[in-house]
């Protein structure tokens, strides 16, 4: 495979982290030195002539070689492996543009699929330029990033993935998994259930430790209102235990579910009255509000966690808007709100 070795030459080697979740099931840990995400764990589940890789992690050489080395010490072959990408960010799906070739194929909901291989008319850069002039952000916080996208892009390559749809079934060893709709996170974000021992995959939609950043993309999704259906469609499985993407796993699935949910309702209430205050832009309300343990002003934060922040804010306003909280007016390719009379 010279496209990933070739790569791989010269590339740092990471301290090497995996470990046996239950039978055939195993946990990688792949490194990174982005501000925004530190770690990821993707999942391998062992079959007998076919194997299932959750996630493929960073788009970066040491990433890839953490990954190669996790399949060579489990003599899984590249060609046995199904990709089953959960969404959209980079961190989830950024070497997949490398390994493609290699695999037996990529999985991926239809939109995020789409996304991450560059299939639809406009790029995922094209959306964060958008959704950057809509939420009212200044160019300048953007300016330290390499590139607006580069949170959510995996390079420049295109290659072929297989849609794949919620309640489709997926049979893995001795495994079967049931595909589910995650929505919020992305657009069309997916988990496997597995329908006999009642565990799941749940990528990004719940996590230990930390709340999940919900995303605004664009008018035809309703990020924040998805982002709630699926932690109360997920209180609804029968399910023992998560495994997510970062943080480890989850047992007190119920309580963490809730407590997700009232972190984003709390939120919301408080851009509610930060709103009452007066009409404005999302990066307008961020600029008002104290962010983090320590009551941080807006200015002091990152500049992608200043990003992040305003794309959750858009998610809630849209929210209300649609609710008939707030009225909207696009003034200067800026959405300004305000509380409706």
């Amino acid at each position: 495979m010279p496209n990933i070795t070739g790569w791989l030459a010269g590339s740092p080697r990471n301290a090497f982290d995996m470990k046996l979740l239950r039978r055939d099931i195993y946990a990688i840990t792949m490194h990174s030195a982005s501000e925004i995400t530190k770690e990821i764990q993707v999942y391998l589940i062992k079959g007998r002539d076919e194997h299932l890789l959750i996630d493929i992690g960073f788009h970066s050489a040491s990433a890839a070689d953490e990954l190669c080395t996790a399949l060579k010490q489990l003599n899984v072959e590249l060609k046995d492996v199904r990709l089953f990408l959960t969404h959209l960010h980079v961190d989830h799906c950024g070497n997949a543009q490398h390994f493609a070739p290699c695999l037996k194929e990529i999985l991926a909901s239809e939109w995020d699929g789409c996304m991450i291989t560059h299939k639809l008319n406009k790029t995922t850069a094209h959306y964060i330029r958008k959704n950057r002039l809509l939420a009212g952000i200044p160019r300048s916080v953007c300016v330290k990033l390499k590139s607006e996208s580069e949170i959510f892009e995996g390079g420049d390559g295109v290659f072929a993935f297989t849609p794949i749809h919620a309640h489709e079934r997926l049979r893995v060893g001795d495994y079967t998994f049931e595909v589910i709709d995650l929505a919020g996170h992305s657009p069309q974000q997916i988990g496997l259930y597995e329908i006999n021992e009642h565990f799941m995959f749940a990528a990004d939609s719940v996590l230990n430790q930390i709340y999940p950043t919900i995303n605004f993309w664009m008018e035809e999704f309703s990020s924040m209102q998805d982002n709630f259906d699926t932690l109360k469609r997920i209180c609804d499985f029968d399910c023992e235990i998560i495994y997510p993407a970062h943080h480890g796993p989850i047992s007190d699935i119920k309580e963490r579910c809730m407590q997700t949910l009232d972190h984003h309702m709390k939120k919301g209430k408080y851009l509610l009255d930060v709103v009452k205050q007066g009409s404005g832009t999302a990066y307008d309300f961020a600029m008002r509000m104290q962010w983090g343990r320590q009551l941080n002003r807006f200015d002091l934060l990152s500049c992608p966690q200043q990003w992040f922040a305003c794309m959750e804010l858009l998610a809630h306003l849209e929210r209300f808007y649609h609710l008939g909280i707030l009225s909207r007016e696009l003034i200067d390719e800026h959405w300004y709100y305000h509380i409706k009379e």
